[in-house]
């Protein structure tokens, strides 16, 4: 027989939100989900640079699960990590995801993977503090801490120690958030 269909949700290799039918393929799966009795909704995981677009904001109204990445508050450690297309700067991926939260009435996760590259890690205390604070602000439903769990694309990536995200997560709690650490 058919397995049981947990989830719709668009991610992938490259960010799903840039592909220029996007509203009209969210659109199709969630009549899909509902024509089909699914018990769930379709969702979005999403590198968070393409919220402010207005085809991705009309998109919105067909999910119910959005999963979207922040890594860091801190705009150099943002270039450094992230390594951003030049285009892409820190403060409209914030201002995008806050609203994001403002338009959106499904399930917003924010995704945050804790990591050291080239020097730089982004799981201090003094992230969390400003992670925090930034989050506060955005209310997301839950926050969701990762590392790295596979061999990065990039050389030199090493995972955050599991007593720094402990650290972190209870920093991000102290401010009200709901947190959860994936270590794998």
């Amino acid at each position: 027989g058919v397995g049981r269909v947990d989830a719709v949700d668009f991610s992938g290799n490259g960010e799903p939100t840039l592909h220029p039918r996007f509203p009209r393929l969210a659109e199709a799966a969630a009549r899909f989900v509902e024509e089909a009795g699914l018990a769930s909704g379709v969702g979005l995981f999403t590198n968070s640079t393409a919220l402010g677009l207005k085809g991705v904001a009309g998109a919105l109204r067909w999910l119910e699960y959005v999963e979207a990445k922040l890594d860091t508050v801190d705009p150099g450690k943002f270039a450094r990590i992230n390594a951003p297309h030049s285009s892409v700067k820190l403060q409209s991926v914030v201002e995008g995801l806050a609203g994001l939260r403002r338009s959106f009435g499904g399930r917003l996760v924010v995704q945050v993977m804790l990591v050291e590259y080239g020097g730089v890690s982004n799981f201090t205390e003094g992230d969390a503090r400003a992670m925090a604070e930034v989050l506060r602000r955005i209310e997301p439903d839950a926050v969701h801490l990762h590392t790295a769990y596979r061999t990065p694309r990039l050389g030199g990536v090493a995972r955050a120690p599991p007593e720094a995200m402990e650290r972190y997560a209870e920093e991000l709690r102290k401010y009200g958030l709901k947190v959860s650490v994936f270590r794998e």
